[in-house]
């Protein structure tokens, strides 16, 4: 409700005092008001991308990062109007006397729809703030009992004025008419007044993150059950996974039509797109799909999935398909991946066709290359099943073997692009004896420790950047520090519960240190590493060709030792680690990855130039949950 007195208050308030300064002032104030927000809304989504590009982090600004939606139209309004303002003010210098009715009664019209135009684009910008899910009111959409997305209604979930749906209907007829562009708002965005309760339907009563940058995520492939099958309802909505159909709506609360069909976007999350804990969530309302209808340009609707299939467990390379069939649903990575793949399911009522899908808020354009056309049309849902159990492999289809698994839940891994082949080896080394070892058993190769342990003790309260636990053992969360060369000396012996002397792990993944120091086989200075571009990755390598990028560092030389540890933001080239020099003696580097649990890990790359080979392959089976 507070939306709601916020809105309105805004209109009175921009009423009255428009009242009070004449008819001639306040149109003068609504043309300078309906022009800044045709400026807002044309720019919105490029000032948004630039902000989330621009955002760091951590620091200062990385606030920037989860208020891009909200500030990329917030900001150009409040900006463009305050030029006018100036510019109108410094031109015209006397006002007009139409009378003192006039002058009453116009000033009030103009004021208020002046108002609603401004509260209109407050209410919007403020909804993408990330923000819990039901923060002050005006959620537009939501969960329905059974876990999928509908719109909730004015006066329910919306606004008793709905000043953001008004605003949104306004510059949607002016971006096709007056305000014409190429890619109109009325289009692309049709109930904007939507999107700020969908995005903040997300993991962690909405505080996950809720934007992505474009490079963070790649739409892979377009699959579709059932079109020009006329599959009945109750059959469309079945899987082998689950008895039963699925109990699902569309976004008004109405049975699908028959006719419907199933369209499947494959969605590959990169490591940028992962939370702070190194995993993705993601929830129906942060994917949506955009449709337009075959026949009239101008009817268009939207849609938020209905069910999603990706990576079940992190010890096997196998997927389930899991359904939005309960309130708070989000499919989780599992395991500690790089990359991985979800397929989202959307029920397409017949007589429409996709043409945009975005994922928290960026669009990606259906007609792309990669989705332009469906790879292939199931003529019924087993038939789709038996494709998510078999399959296997590949950049423009599901990058898992799938199968098994049961409701709720999943996550992912990826076999990352171009499989586990192109590898330049002219340079590798070997380590190990060449024997076998059995899938239980603890082995740690030369210059490899499977261990969330620090090398020492940290004392809290002597340094700054890292976030640890406060609970129980302390052990760090995330971050990056720098202490003294002479740091460990310092704290031997330190008090138990002062004592930080680990990193965060979970059940379903194995923290792995891998030295790349001077003296070691798998340094960095090495003839493979050395001679590899510093824009790669360094990565390691499992058995079943998924990669893991370095979610940190050990760093010593002659004067600090720092500590990085990011599981949301791995390193992804050579360049964001320490510059070693064996000149530098000193200097001494370990990269810190998280590895799922089970895997068995054959390589250490940059790039895909081999640095080192384990032969046999180390498996990451040693439970450290912190």
């Amino acid at each position: 409700m507070f939306m709601s007195g916020l809105a309105i208050l805004i209109v009175i308030a921009m009423g009255y005092v428009w009242l009070t300064r004449g008819f001639f002032s306040a149109l003068i104030h609504l043309v300078c008001t309906v022009i800044a927000g045709a400026v807002a809304f044309a720019v919105w989504e490029h000032a948004a991308y630039f902000l989330i590009d621009f955002a760091p982090t951590s620091g200062f600004l990385s606030f920037l990062g989860g208020t891009a939606w909200g500030l990329g139209l917030a900001l150009p309004f409040a900006i463009t109007l305050a030029l006018l303002r100036a510019g109108v003010d410094g031109v015209i210098r006397a006002n007009v006397n139409p009378g003192t009715t006039a002058n009453y009664i116009g000033g009030g019209v103009c004021g208020a729809l002046a108002g609603v135009i401004a509260a209109g684009i407050t209410v919007i910008s403020i909804g993408f703030l990330r923000m819990e899910t039901t923060f002050w009111g005006a959620t537009h959409v939501g969960y329905a009992d059974k876990g999928y997305i509908v719109r909730t209604g004015s006066g329910v979930g919306g606004l008793i004025f709905p000043v953001d749906k008004i605003t949104t209907m306004i510059y949607g007829k002016l971006s096709q008419a007056a305000f014409r562009v190429d890619e109109p708002l009325a289009k692309y965005h049709p109930n904007l007044q939507e999107e700020p309760a969908s995005l903040r339907l997300n993991a962690f009563e909405g505080k996950a993150r809720n934007t992505t940058k474009p490079e963070d995520f790649s739409v892979t492939a377009r699959y579709q059950v059932g079109y020009d099958k006329n599959i009945p309802i109750a059959q469309l909505l079945r899987d082998r996974w689950s008895p039963g159909p699925q109990e699902a709506k569309d976004l008004n609360g109405n049975e699908y039509p028959a006719g419907s069909y199933i369209e499947m976007f494959i969605v590959n999350f990169k490591a940028g797109a992962k939370e702070k804990d190194g995993k993705v969530a993601v929830g129906a309302g942060q994917i949506r799909l955009l449709l337009q209808s075959k026949t009239d340009e101008n009817d268009r609707i939207e849609l938020y999935p209905i069910a999603a299939a990706s990576q079940a467990d992190a010890r096997e390379t196998v997927a389930g398909r899991w359904r939005f069939d309960a309130r708070e649903t989000f499919i989780a990575s599992v395991g500690g991946a790089s990359e991985f793949p979800i397929g989202f399911e959307f029920v397409v009522p017949p007589g429409y066709e996709p043409i945009a899908m975005y994922v928290k808020g960026v669009r990606h354009m259906v007609s792309d290359a990669a989705t332009a056309k469906p790879q292939r049309n199931f003529a019924s849902t087993d038939e789709r099943d038996r494709f998510i159990v078999n399959f296997a492999g590949g950049n423009n289809a599901l990058p898992v073997q799938v199968g098994g698994g049961g409701g709720g839940s999943g996550g992912g891994g990826t076999v990352a692009s171009g499989g586990g082949t192109g590898f330049d080896k002219s340079q590798a080394i070997k380590i190990g004896n060449g024997q076998p070892v059995k899938d239980d058993a603890t082995y740690q190769p030369e210059g490899v420790r499977i261990t969330h342990a620090l090398p020492f003790t940290l004392q809290d309260g002597t340094f700054s950047g890292l976030e640890v636990s406060t609970e129980g053992t302390k052990y760090i969360i995330e971050g990056e520090t720098s202490v003294g060369a002479d740091y460990p000396d310092k704290t031997r012996g330190v008090e138990k519960t002062l004592r930080i002397d680990a990193f965060a792990t979970n059940e379903d993944t194995n923290i792995v240190q891998i030295d790349v120091g001077a003296n070691s086989k798998t340094s960095l200075l090495g003839q493979a590493a050395a001679t590899a571009e510093r824009t790669l990755p360094p990565l390691l390598w499992d058995t079943n060709g998924i990669q893991y990028q370095p979610v940190g560092f050990i760093y010593y030389d002659e004067t600090k030792i720092t500590i990085r540890f990011k599981p949301g933001e791995p390193i992804t080239s050579l360049s964001q680690t320490p510059s070693m020099s064996k000149s530098r003696p000193k200097q001494k580097l370990t990269l810190i990855f998280r590895v799922s649990m089970g895997a068995k890990v054959d390589k250490f790359t940059v790039g895909k130039k081999v640095v080192a080979e384990y032969d046999p392959p180390f498996p990451c089976n040693i439970k450290q949950t912190r």
